[in-house]
Formats: C-alpha cells, structure tokens, sequence
C-alpha cells in the first residue's frame, strides 16, 4: 500500500515524529506534541506511519479536560487538519480487498479513532463545537455523500467480519458508526435521498442485533435510538422519491383527502391559492410574526379542526401542524388583528373598522418619527423613536405628575412589544428596550441611546425599541423613513399591552424546529396515534434505560430502615415492603412504582392528595440511579414559578443538593444560589472559549463601529463632504469639475474662490432658471458638462448623487449586520456551551413551560433522559411537546385533568366555546391523553391518587360526591378545630343583591358585586381580628378581576394587600390594555374596624390560586343576575378548585339561585342545605363565650353586633384595658364607663375618649354642642378653624379616620399643603432662574456649535415650535442641557397653575363627588388660591424660549452645508412667525395686570418687544417680511414688527417708574431692547441685573400661619402664632405689613373670607368622606 508504512514484525506501525524520536506510548501524549502534526500548508508532506498515532493521541486527547477537547476538534476542521483526515481516505481508497492487515490496520488504528472521537458524547453534545464538528462530517461525508459511502461501507463489512472476535470493541465501533451516519442524514439532504445509504444502514442493523443477540450484556446507550432515528430518516427520504416519481399525486395524500375536507386547506392545497406571502403548507415556513400581506388579507387563517392536520405526511407532523397553527393564532392572532384595526382605520377614515373580539388591546401612538438609529452588543439594531405624547400625558405639564403616568399606566415598559406602521403600510416588529424610568432618584434620566426619558417632554415622548428582526427589504423601507420621518411623521407605533414575545415565539420555533426533524420526537408513536382502529388503552412499555439485561432501580433512599428494595422490569416488586417502609401511602405507592416502569407516565392527584410529594419521591429515586442509569440531569417542568420553587424545595430539603433553576422568576431565597445565571459565575471559560469570546467580542466592536458610521453617513448623505466621496470614486469627471481646479473656465463655470466657501452649493445657486418641463433626465444628465445644466436639472443630478450614494450604503449596512449577527451567535454560543457545562453537573434542572421553550436548543446537547412535568393538566399541549427533548426516553406527567385546563387568550378556540370545541386547544396533553374526547380515539392508562390531606370532611364531600368518588380522607383532617368567631366552618350566605356589571359577555373579567365586597370586607375583618389567624390562614376568593379590583381597594385600607404574581400580571395586563393607573374606588363599603397593618390578607381569582390553600378561604361568587348566568363558574373544573382550597372553614358569598341552574352548582347547593350550611344569615360566636349566638344579615351587622374581641372591654387583655384613655385624667380603659364617656378607636390601635379628646382638639370654640357633647352645628363666628395639625396624644398618629374630627383635621392639611406649595415654588423658581442664566449665556455665545442644515420652521404655538426643533437631532443632542431646562420651568409653570393647587384640587374633586351624586356642584370658590409664582414662572419659560429661537436662527443663517440661505425667502425648509409667541406675552402682561403684579406686567411687555426684535431681524434679512409658509399681506413687515416692539417698552418704562420698589433691574433691559429695535443687528440680554434682582428674593418672607391680605389686597400667611414679629412686607408687592411686637400694619386685615371659605370646603370633605 503506497505511503503506508507497516513493521513487519508486529503489524504496529512504527511511529517517528519530525525530530527523529520515535512515539511509542500514546498515553503520555500532550497537545503541543500532538498539534505539531498538524501542517501549516495542506500540501504538506503525508504522515504515513503516524498517521495512526495521529489520530490515536487525538482519541486520548479528547478524553482529557473540556479546554484540550474543543482544542483537539478545532484544530482537525481546519484546512490542514481535514489534510490528514483526508490522508486516511486516501488510504482507505488505496486498499487491496485481499490483504486483511492493510485493512484491519486502517480500520482500526486510523478509521474508527476518528469516528470515536467525533461520537463522543461530550463532542456530539457540545454547542461550541457544532460547527467544526459538522465540518470534519461533511468533509467525510463528502460530494453528495460519495466519500461517506466508501467509508461505511468499508466499515460495515470490517464490522461484521470483527463481530465474533472482540464483541465489546465491535459494540464500541459499531455505536461510533452508527452515530456518525446518522449525523451525516441529518447534516446532508441529498445523502438521505440517495439509495446509497439504505444498504449502510441495513448493515449496521443486522450487525447490531448479531451482536445483541450473542452478547445481551452489552451497553449500547445511544444506538438503539440512533438506529431508529436512521431508519425515521430513510423511510421519510424513500417516500419523496416515491412522490418526485408520481407527479400527479399530492404530497402525502394518495387518495387526496384534502379535497374532502370542509375547511380550505393552507398555502398551494387551497383551491383559491395562498391566503397571503406567510400562508404555507409546512409550518417551518411560516414567519412567527404577520407579515404585511398578512395584514391585508381578508381569508380567515388555516385552523386544523381535526386531531392532526390531515395534510401532513405523519400523525407527529399533523399532530405539530395543528398545535403550532393553534398556538399562533392564540397569540400572533392576535396581535394581527389588532394591526389590521389600527391599519385599516388608519388608512379609511370613512371606514369604521370593526374590532375582532379576539383582537389584542393597542395603543396607538401618531406622529411616530425616526431620529435615531444605532447599535449595541446586547440588543443590536436600536431605533430611537419620538412621537407625540398621548393626550393624558401631555395634560401634565409637570415631569413628575408625566412620569408617574408613563408608570402607573404600564405602557411601553420594557419588553412590550410593538409594530411600527410606515406610510406604505408595512409593519414592523420591535421590542422596547428603555424608555427612560428607570432610576425614580434621576431626575431626567436618560435612555441608553442618550434619548430623552419618555415623560420628560411634554410634547414628545422618546422611546428606544429594538427590532425582533429584520429583511433587506425592511431594511430598506426603515432607512428611507429614517431620512424622511421629519417632513412625513407619519409612521404610527402601535403597542400591544400586557403582551411580551418571549411569552410565545420561543415555543413557536421549537415547535417548527421539531416539525423539522420528526424523526427526533420520541414516543411518537404514542403522542399521535391516527388509528381508530387502537380503541382502549393502549400498551406503554418500560423507559428503555431500564430494560437493559440486570438493570434495576436502587428505592433504598426511599426507605425508612437499613433494607435494599429493588424495581426491576423482569422481576416482581414488593409493593406491599414500599409503602410499609416509607411515608407513602397504598395509592402513592403503587403511583410511584408506574411511573418508574413507563416510558410515559400519567399520574392524576386530586386536591391535596399530595401530587408535589409524589413528584419529589419519584425524582429522589431517579437522582439515586442517575449515573447508573446513564440518565444525565433529570429536567423538572412546572407550569408556574410558584409550583417550582415548591418543589425544587422539596427535593432540596430531601437531601438532593445539585440543582439548578433556571428563570429569573424565583421567589425563593432557597433557591437563590442556584439559579443557573449565578451557578455560572463560578465556571471558567476554557482557553478556546476565550479565544473565540475575544475573537467575536472584536468583531462585533467594529461591526458597531462600522454600523454606527454608517447610519450617520446614511443620514447625513446630502452633505457636501460625503457626495464629494461619492463623486470622488464614482464620478471622477464631475469631481474634477467641482473640486478640481481653481480657475473659472473658458464658459464662465464658477469654482472655488475666495468667497466661496462650499463649491456645491455656490453650483447649485446658478445656473438658467427655466421651466420644469424644459429638463432633460438625470440619466442624460450624467453624461454631461455640470456647467451646461440648469438649475432645475441641478437639483435633479443633486438628488440622484444622493440616492445613489444612499443606496449603497443600504448595501453596505445589511453586510455589516450580517456580520454582526455572526458574531454576536459566536459570543452567544460560548455562553450557552459554560451553562451546559454547569448543567451537565446538576442532578435536576427546573424551569417553567416558557422557560424551557427559551432554551430548547441548549438543553438538546443536554442528553437528559428523563423529564417530569408538574401541573400536566394546566400545560397547553404545544408547550407540553415541547418538553420532548430528542434525548428523552421517560416522560412522567403529573397533574389533574379535572381541575383547571390551560389557558386560551382566544375563547373561540376554546372547548368552553361552541366554535372552539372542534379545536379543543385549551385540552392539555394530559387530559387527551387520559381522557380523548373522541370515543374512537384510543388514551393511555394511568394512576390516580386517593387520600386527602387537606379538606376537612364536611369540605371535602363538596367534590367528592360530584366529581371524586374513590377520594378518601386522612385521619388527620377530622381532627381540624372549629373556626374561630364562627358557628360553622362551611356556608353559603345567601343574597339577591345584583352584580354591577350586566355585559352580555359571560367571559368578560370586569363583573363585579358592590354588595359582596361589603360583606366579604366585614367577614374577612371579622375572621382576623380574632387573634388566631395570621396572613397565611386566611384567604379571599373570586373568580373576576374586576372583583378582585375592588376587593383589593375595600380590603387595602384594612389590611396589607398580597397577590401573586399571576394575578398581579393579570391586573397590570388589564390596566395596561386600559392605559390608566388601577386606582382605588368607591366601594361604599360599610366603616369596619381596622387590624394592624402589619396583618396582610391573601386574596385572589380562582384560575391563580390553583395549588394554593388556607385554613379559612372567603369566596365572593360575584354574578346574580334575573337570567340566571353564572359566566365561566358553569365549568366543573373551576368549581373544583373553587370548593377545594379551604382547609378549616370555608364561606361562600353569593346568589344559590343564579347558580342552581349549573348540574354541579345544582348539586353543592343540595348537599350544604341539607345540613343547614345555606342561608340568610351568618352565626357568628365570640371564643369566650361561644354558647351566644350573633346572628348577621349585611355587613354593619359586623360592627354594631361583633365587636373586635381586641378592643371588647369585657373580652378584652389586660394590657388593652390597661391603657391611658383620657389623657386630661390618667383613666385606664377599664375604668370608663361607656355609657357616660364613649371610646373612640383611631387607626393607630390607641383608645381615646370622647370628652378628653373633644377638649384637645377645642370642638367647643368651633362647634355648638349640648349638654351630652353632641353637635348641633358650627359656630357663626369669624375665627378660623386651626391650622394647627392635631394628632393621638399617644403616639402622634392620624386621626383622619375618626369623622368626628374631620373637618378640623382636614383644614389644618389644606393650609399646610398651601404653605408647602408656596415654600416649593420659592425655592424651585429661584433654582431655575440661576440655571437659566447659565444656558442663555451658553446660548449666545454660539462656541463649537454646528450650523443647522435642513427644516427649521418656528411658527405655530411654543408648544409646536419646540417639537419641530427636537426634531433637530444634532442641535437637540448638543443642547440637551437647555431643553432639559425648559422642559422642567414648563412643568413648574403647569405645577403651580391654580388647578394644581390644593384648594382647587380639593373643590374640583368636592364638585365631581357631588355630580356623581346628582347634587348641585357648587363647593366654595377659593381665594387663597396663589397666582404669583405661576407668573413668576411664566416670564423665565418665555425668556429661555427666547434664548433657544435666538440661538437657532443664528445657527440658521451661518448655515453652509445646506444649499440656500435667508435671502432665498421661497425656500420651504425655513419658516418664521413668532405672532402667538407675542400673543404670549400679551397674555402675560394681562394676567399681570389683573393680579397686581407690576414686575411681571413689565416683563411681559419688555420679551413682546424682545420677540418682535428678533422677528424683525430675520424679516430684514430676507426682503423686509418675516418668513412664513404662505406669503400672506398681513405677515408684518420688519418695520411694522419695530413698531410694535418700542411700542411695549414705553408701557414697560411706565409700568417701571411707577412701581420701582419692585422692577429693579428691568429698565437697563428695556434699554438695550430699544437699542436692539433701532439697530439691523440682535444681540442677547446681559443677566447681571436679573442675577442682583434675584439674590434678593431669595430672603423674600415665607409664611407658614394665618392669612392675612396687604394693604393692596394681597393674600400672605404670617407665622404659627398668628401676628408679624418683626419688620416684614408683602411678598407679591412689596408693601409694608407688619412691625415689631406683633403688631399688624396699617390696612392688614384678616382674611376672613378666604378663612370661611377654607372651613366651608372642609366642611364638604367631610360630609362626602372625601377626607
């Protein structure tokens, strides 16, 4: 044989390395040595006798340390390493048929080393070595699979001819073979549909069962499965073949079914063609997200009504086919109806578009508009977008009052996704990634593409999103809008609230990534069974790992004693010695020993039968036999995190200790260290790991460098420097032309002269003017002189350079991307291959049905066996099949089909819908499997448990004599004691109170029944105050949200309120879908006795409290209506769970005959009047003396018949009557008589009384009271209420909650609100000033700031003037500091406006009680009301605004890059009004006037003529006018803008003389604007007298007592004693107002009307309970 060099003595090759030495012991080998084999050229030199050392070492290698291994195989994909692998071909080829020891030797030494390292679990399994791996396969594999056949053949017949000599290496060989061929299927289309591979494979079958059958102790973990997933592969390859040769037959239908079928069938089946560009036969086609066509088509989508689709080639793919397409319209579907509304009603204003019912919830947000597009590691392509704030934003002028909306109301939060709508209609998918309120201590925070916060604009909201993904095409169409939105602004951004993408595309792609490779899906055969012909129960066999000769299952962890106790399938079990020596009982048992011995296992647990507790038995035996076994980590599986934290506890506290969890969701501190993100932490990365970690880190830093530069230049294309570039390499003749000379030439063309500074621009301003249809087009003009053109066809050629250039930059961006994307999966798969390594250790991985849905592609290389799924009966099928790890050969599902089923988002795809029933998608798994709801369809046997251990007997017959006939009852829960306070542990209140809500929507979630939140208050109230029950006892049930709501806001004031985190999302959702804060409401419920508040109250729907329980569950049913509906209560599963949560007690709240009419309802309702549990009235019982009876029909009952036994004076504890009650006297509770001084019980939990109270807070200087202390109404006289806040003498706590006190209480927190308002507008006014003159002289001084090119149009409202210029993305960027700034003085502005006041928010809400109730609204109008700082604050907002326009058009006029300049005064892009900027300061001026407020009158006349100053600048530098989109007359001129302006300050200099105690500093301004006005040029205002002016305010007086009014009849307060102590003036106009010894001035007067009408709106608070 040529090149093989063989020792004739022992057959051993002889192995000499490069340097002489000869490698004798391939044991003692290391990588370096090793690698020096490896050329550096393919060409090399062959290595002949080393060859088999080569690849012996490389064997030894990979059995070492993980590092070394993925060294090895990197190394053998590259070029030089496929030269040796192709060195072994060449000797393969090379072999004569005859000579056994060429053979045998290159079988042997050379061949099978090398599939044995590629099968190598840890190679095989390894996401790092994917792709080199698949590389040295394909390479084997060769053209069309040719290379792969020679080899395997050849290792076939080496195989059969070794068999009966060494049976253990033939098995090793056998099993490498195997593995790799099923590889090079998978990898290799054209190899599976070749015939070629049919003899290979049959080969290695019949040598498989040879050897099995002569040596049945043999281990072959992995070929069994392997061979099936060959013989899958083949069989599906030979029915294409079969197909490609009938070409009249569709695929998959011989007798073509589909025409039978009722329904139209997806993509090229249908008759009428596809619905749309996303409607496809095979569901991996199928984008997850609606496209545009999508949108628009008007079919209905392709819904499998059947089983499994009937278009399918087998029953696994039909069974994926129908639960993707389910799956997706359950959530996807949503989401495009949803677009397709906001869509069509966007494009047809006429058209009324009809909401589907089943669409999801949107936001629409108008006026969207691009200004920014970047890139980072973590989220990739960012679009920082602005749109127009929702109106209920944009009614806060305040940033806070903004920001707790954007929080409160849940939208846009991170993760949210959204479709972003263009002009053209297509949609675009993004996630939010920031939007800015994050940290509640920034004041303006910004987001990570340094975008303003969403709230901190008042106009525009700025949002950061992400794109889910993205086309060249979209691409394209986003870079378009990017360069147009500021003249369009017409893209909407619709938001889809409560909805995140990673709740459903995850398991979507699993699920087409599964219909991908059917073959992988394990128990297929019994997942999707079609034939109806497999009626019964069919056969479940052992899990395969247990089936192997002398294997059996170790239950000694298990036992309580010293004894071994063994499961094997081929022997009897002692079943009877399981449950005798563990806690188990008979049914438990026998479950655990099913599920063991089935490959899978359906265990059903009624209520509290102890399902958690068998799961963890069953996994703490697994874990036990895991390395025997061979079952690599055991995946844990649970429907929510609640129920996993439970019961990776469990197993915790049993003593398993390797688990990890993975989610982020845990609420377990258990748990906390070992949640695989911090396990992680602790795992190094291998050296080529962090060889290729930096590699792809490099690369994705240049492709966002890259990616960054390009989107700018994108954006800035039209300037002069980048077309000069462009010009420069694709046009050189028109570079030269413009750039290249510095002569005028012989036709008069202009270049580059001392005067002209941009050679494009200065080109684009000349030549002909002619018409448009005298233009010749631009491909013409490319070819000719640039001189010869005119200046239409100049803009035309312009415009042309700049989509030319644009385009290739598109070009150039997807490149960059695709890159970009490449690296960021190399850096992502170096994480996911140091997570596997840490779960590979773990004895029990846990996650979430979503979770695994994430990380369904990493737990594949996992290799687990065995997954066990808790809470089986509420997993939706498509998420359950997910679980089906190809690795998996034991799949246990615990759960109950008869409690709750999965959740459907879209009811018309439910089984409790009469359209839905034909899809069942809300039928889990589980339940189909259990329980088909076909009588042909054939289920699966399974185990039920039977004894309960929750449910007292009374409780527990509620289900079992309707649903569970074999339950059973523990001993332990006859032992329950009574409930305390109550005579009975279980009844139903009846009541015939109707329910508020009367939709016709029986599924709606907003049903609610004022009445039973009354009565569960005051129950619930009842149960706690005894003293027994603590937070976890005590439960609230209900089956709405809307209910729930309620309950929530009654119970809050009584109780510290606990939901979990399903309802808790469930109520965001809602809040969100609604766009408003949850807020509390008014209940009308009854006065209760308050708890402390450290006692927190479970309460919750009924769909979340699944797997729950309490000692005492409160029910509110809520429905009662005339028709007798009980809404989604008709379905015996929720009643189930409903009636089997209470463990002691258990009290029903509701109409029985709205119920009756419901089979199951009809039964309970039978079962609790028979002994007396259904009635009118409750019996409640005092613990001290239970023989009395109290008997309560309505929730005041609660408080006149059942006091608190805490504060009962004859039940009560000593140390309650103990207490200090009368404070004037030192009496203990115990000492007062009741009946001649009542108590009073203030929410602080201290006991007052009456008349020691009623002399602290003076009631009788303001009350006329009798002779028992009872008021007869408030005194006719002149004092005010006091403004001193009176508190519990005891412990200084509120007394807002006694009524008595109210209104005294309630005015003295009205002045101080006031007083607090006044204090903070000083302070936050004199904060502001300072920092705006920081920015006006930044402003004006113009250093380093660009030249603003583009649109600028300043005309409109301040409001519009200001969302034009944030347009202005590099400005805006440049000068965030001074729109940060006069974002916060317009919110100071609207904070302090007289409806932000505390007066007048307490009379708008005083008036809005009193229109509730049909009563006239008419509370007193107050005139405490403070005016002067919102006027303060109105002149600083028009002077910044001032000082921005100024610098602007500044900017504007050194504008170069641009072509264009003011004496153009046709252009469009440049528009200038500031009329209603002057209106402004007319109304300033006005408002002034009518508040006495000289300084502000002055003001307001001085920035009008400022304005016109600035106005008549830009008119005189383009013709005389100002310019304006529409050249109309009455526009004024510059002169008539002069006019106007000197006009207002000679009324300023006449205010300012006037009044010069308190215009100090506004004459030198009124001076240099008259200067201004008489010049051509404008020049800024100096601040220095501004800056004097406001240091002295700073000591302005600040009041904190009475009211007074000034001489000119101006409010002030003057300190708690109530006169002036020293020298003070009025702060509003300076006028004299106190002396000294607390003399008043002359004309200081009291405020008696502002006092009275304070008192009067007090008053009212009280009377509605507003306080």
């Amino acid at each position: 044989m040529a090149g093989l060099s063989m020792s004739s003595a022992s057959g051993t090759p002889r192995n000499v390395c490069s340097s002489g030495g000869v490698y004798t012991n391939s044991a003692s080998v290391n990588f370096p040595q090793w690698e020096r084999l490896i050329p550096g050229d393919p060409e090399a030199t062959p290595l002949h006798g080393r060859l088999s050392w080569f690849f012996a070492a490389a064997e030894k290698l990979v059995e070492q340390d993980e590092e070394t291994r993925q060294s090895v195989i990197a190394r053998l994909a590259t070029e030089c390493g496929l030269a040796r692998i192709r060195e072994a071909t060449l000797h393969l080829e090379a072999i004569n048929s005859e000579n056994e020891d060429m053979s045998d030797h290159v079988f042997t030494k050379e061949l099978m080393p090398l599939l044995r390292v590629l099968s190598r679990l840890n190679v095989m399994s390894s996401l790092l070595l994917e792709n080199p791996r698949d590389t040295i396969i394909n390479f084997l594999s060769g053209v069309g699979g040719s290379r792969g056949k020679s080899i395997f053949n050849f290792a076939c017949q080496q195989l059969q001819r070794k068999q009966s000599l060494d049976a253990a290496d033939t098995a090793t060989n056998l099993e490498a073979c195997v593995i790799v061929v099923a590889k090079i299927l998978d990898l290799s289309t054209v190899a599976t549909l070749s015939t070629d591979y049919a003899p290979i494979f049959e080969s290695l079958q019949v040598t498989f069962h040879a050897c099995l059958t002569k040596n049945p102790d043999l281990s072959y973990s992995r070929s069994p499965h392997t061979i099936q997933r060959i013989a899958q592969r083949l069989g599906r390859g030979a029915e294409i073949i079969a197909v490609q040769f009938a070409p009249h037959q569709q695929l998959g239908h011989k007798n073509k079914p589909i025409f039978e079928m009722k329904q139209d069938p997806p993509g090229d089946l249908s008759d009428q063609g596809r619905r749309h560009n996303n409607d496809f036969i095979d569901i991996e086609n199928i984008e997850v997200l609606p496209t545009a066509s999508e949108l628009r088509a008007q079919r209905t989508e392709y819904l499998p009504a059947s089983v499994y689709s009937p278009h399918c080639e087998s029953a696994i793919q039909g069974l994926l086919d129908k639960q993707f397409r389910l799956l997706r319209e359950d959530t996807v579907g949503q989401l495009r109806e949803g677009v397709k509304f906001e869509y069509e009603r966007r494009n047809n204003v006429k058209h009324i578009a009809r909401r589907d019912q089943q669409a999801a919830r949107t936001f629409a947000y108008y006026d969207a508009i691009l200004h920014r597009v970047t890139v980072d590691q973590k989220h990739g392509v960012l679009l920082g977008y602005d749109f127009t704030q929702p109106d209920a934003a944009r009614g806060y002028a305040s940033i806070k009052d903004r920001k707790e909306w954007w929080l409160h109301s849940k939208r846009l939060q991170q993760g949210a996704i959204t479709c972003l709508i263009d002009a053209r209609g297509s949609p675009l998918f993004c996630t939010v990634v920031d939007n800015g309120c994050r940290d509640p201590n920034v004041k303006a925070p910004k987001q990570q593409n340094n975008s303003p916060a969403i709230f901190e604009n008042q106009e525009r909201a700025y949002i950061t999103l992400s794109l889910v993904d993205i086309s060249r095409v979209s691409l394209g169409n986003l870079l378009d809008g990017y360069i147009h939105g500021h003249s369009r602004g017409s893209d909407v951004l619709i938001e889809f609230p409560g909805v995140l993408l990673q709740a459903f595309q995850p398991s979507l792609q699993a699920l087409q990534q599964m219909s991908c490779k059917p073959h992988e899906i394990p128990f297929s055969s019994l997942l999707a069974c079609p034939s109806s012909s497999d009626k019964g129960l069919l056969e479940v066999k052992p899990p395969a790992y247990i089936l192997k000769s002398g294997f059996s299952l170790d239950l000694s962890c298990l036992l309580s004693s010293e004894r071994q106790l063994q499961l094997s399938s081929s022997k009897p079990f002692d079943l009877a010695a399981l449950q005798e020596h563990t806690s188990l009982d008979a049914a438990q048992a026998e479950s655990l020993k099913y599920a063991l011995t089935h490959r899978i296992a359906l265990i059903q647990g009624p209520p509290g039968t102890g399902k958690s507790y068998l799961g963890c038995a069953i996994m703490k035996v697994l874990t036990h036999n895991a390395r025997a076994a061979r079952l690599g980590p055991l995946i844990c599986v649970t429907y929510t995190n609640h129920a996993l934290d439970q019961i990776l506890e469990h197993c915790h506290a049993s003593g398993i200790r390797q688990i990890i969890r993975i989610g982020s969701q845990s609420k377990s501190e258990t748990l906390e260290s070992v949640n695989l993100r911090e396990v992680v932490k602790n795992e190094e990365l291998t050296r080529t790991e962090k060889q290729v970690r930096w590699d792809a880190k490099n690369r994705i830093n240049e492709s966002i460098e890259q990616l960054n530069h390009l989107f700018l230049t994108f954006h800035a294309a039209q300037f002069t420097a980048n077309i000069r570039l462009h010009l420069q390499t694709q046009y050189p003749n028109h570079f030269e032309q413009l750039f290249g000379t510095e002569e005028v030439d012989a036709e008069g063309f202009q270049v580059v002269g001392p005067n002209i500074v941009d050679p494009l621009d200065h080109w684009l301003r000349r030549g002909a003017i002619v018409s448009d249809n005298m233009c010749r087009g631009s491909e013409l003009l490319h070819s000719l002189p640039l001189h010869s053109l005119n200046r239409t066809e100049r803009r035309i050629l312009y415009h042309a350079w700049i989509r030319e250039l644009r385009q290739d930059i598109k070009s150039q961006i997807w490149h960059a991307l695709v890159k970009f994307k490449s690296a960021r999966e190399d850096m992502e798969i170096v994480r996911r291959e140091q997570e596997l390594r840490c779960l590979r250790q773990a004895q029990i991985v846990g996650m979430t049905t979503s979770g695994m849905a994430r990380v369904t592609s990493q737990l594949k290389h996992l290799n687990a066996k065995v997954v066990i799924m808790e809470e089986a009966g509420e997993v939706l099928e498509a998420h359950t099949l997910v679980t089906m790890l190809p690795s998996v050969e034991h799949a246990i599902f615990i759960g109950d089909h008869q409690q709750l089923r999965p959740q459907a988002q879209n009811y018309d795809l439910s089984v409790e819908s009469s359209a839905g029933k034909q899809y069942a998608f809300d039928v889990s798994l589980f339940e189909r499997l259990v329980a088909p709801m076909s009588s042909d369809a054939p289920s699966l046997p399974k185990r039920a448990l039977s004894i309960q251990r929750r449910m007292h007997p009374s409780i527990s017959e509620l289900v079992r004599e309707t649903l569970y006939p074999q339950l059973e009852d523990a001993a332990i829960v006859s032992k329950y004691p009574a409930v305390t306070g109550m005579r009975r542990r279980l009844f139903w209140f009846d009541h015939k109170h109707e329910e508020n809500h009367k939709g016709t929507d029986m599924m709606a979630t907003s049903h609610s029944n004022k009445f039973e939140v009354s009565m569960t208050v005051a129950l619930v109230s009842h149960l706690m105050s005894q003293g027994t029950y603590d937070s976890r006892d005590v439960a609230v049930l209900t089956p709405y949200l809307g209910q729930l709501r309620k309950l929530r806001a009654a119970l809050s004031s009584v109780f510290s309120i606990v939901l979990n985190d399903l309802d808790s999302a469930d109520l965001e959702k809602e809040d969100a879908a609604a766009g408003t804060a949850a807020q509390a409401e008014d209940t009308g419920v009854s006065q209760v006795k308050q708890v402390q508040l450290s006692r927190s109250l479970r309460i919750a729907t009924v769909d979340n409290f699944q797997g729950e329980e309490a000692k005492c569950v409160v029910v509110s049913l809520v429905r009662s209506n005339e028709n007798r509906k009980c809404g989604f209560l008709k379905t015996t599963n929720r009643i189930n769970v409903l009636l089997s949560r209470a463990q002691h007690g258990m009290y029903l709240i509701g109409d029985s005959e709205t119920y009756s009419n419901v089979p199951m309802w009809s039964h309970v309702i039978q079962l609790l009047s028979g002994k007396g549990n259904l009635g009118t009235t409750i019996e409640l019982c005092c613990p001290r003396h239970p023989d009395t009876s109290i008997n309560v029909t309505c929730p005041d009952d609660f408080a006149t018949l059942a006091p608190e036994e805490t504060f009962c004076q004859i039940c009560a504890s000593n140390d309650v009557k103990s207490q200090i009650v009368d404070f004037l006297e030192g009496n203990q509770y115990a000492d007062i008589v009741l009946d001649d001084d009542s108590c009073l019980f203030p929410q602080c939990g201290h006991i007052l009384t009456r008349s020691s109270m009623d002399g602290t807070l003076g009631m009788h200087e303001h009350y006329d009271m009798d002779g028992n202390g009872n008021i007869q109404g408030p005194k006719a006289s002149s004092e005010p209420f006091s403004t001193e806040l009176k508190r519990c003498p005891a412990c200084r706590g509120s007394l807002r909650s006694i009524s008595r006190y109210g209104r005294i209480v309630r005015r003295a927190l009205l002045d101080e609100s006031t007083k607090r308002l006044i204090a903070f507008a000083q302070d936050k006014y004199t904060k502001l000033q300072e920092e705006s003159f920081k920015i006006e002289d930044e402003l004006s001084s113009l250093q380093q700031q660009r030249p603003i090119d583009g649109e600028l149009q300043l005309q409109g409202s301040r409001n519009h003037q200001y969302k034009n210029i944030a347009r202005l993305t590099l400005w805006a960027n440049e000068n965030r500091e001074a729109l940060t700034l006069r974002d916060r003085a317009a919110a100071f502005v609207n904070n302090i406006r007289k409806e932000e006041q505390p007066y007048y928010k307490v009379k708008t809400m005083v008036n809005n009680v009193l229109r509730r109730r049909e009563e006239h609204a008419d509370a007193p109008m107050i005139g405490m009301v403070q005016f002067r700082h919102y006027l303060l604050g109105s002149a600083p907002l028009l002077r910044l605004d001032l000082a921005i326009l100024s610098s602007l058009i500044t900017l504007k006029r050194s504008s170069t890059t641009a072509p264009g300049s003011f004496q153009n005064k046709d252009r469009a892009d440049f528009i200038v009004d500031f009329s209603r900027n002057r209106e402004e300061c007319t109304k300033l001026v006005v408002a002034a006037q009518n508040g006495r407020q000289p300084r502000q009158e002055a003001e307001g006349s001085i920035l009008l003529a400022r304005y016109a100053a600035l106005e008549a600048h830009v008119a005189h530098y383009s013709g005389g006018r100002a310019i304006t989109d529409d050249q109309d007359e009455r526009v004024p001129s510059a002169n008539d803008l002069r006019t106007e302006g000197l006009e207002q300050l000679d009324l300023a200099t006449e205010v300012c003389e006037t009044n010069s105690g308190c215009t100090r500093g506004l004459q030198e301004e009124i001076d240099a604007t008259r200067k201004m006005l008489n010049s051509e040029f404008y020049q800024p205002v100096s601040n220095e007298e501004r800056r004097q002016v406001l240091a002295a305010m700073k000591g302005e007086f600040l009041g904190t007592g009475h009211w007074y009014t000034c001489v000119n009849g101006r409010p002030f307060t003057i300190g708690e004693c109530g006169r002036p102590m020293e020298e003070t003036r009025c702060p509003q106009c300076g006028a004299h107002v106190g002396g000294r010894n607390h003399e008043l001035a002359q004309g200081v007067e009291q405020a008696h009307e502002l006092n009275r009408e304070a008192d009067e709106l007090s008053g009212a608070m009280g009377r509605l309970d507003l306080g």
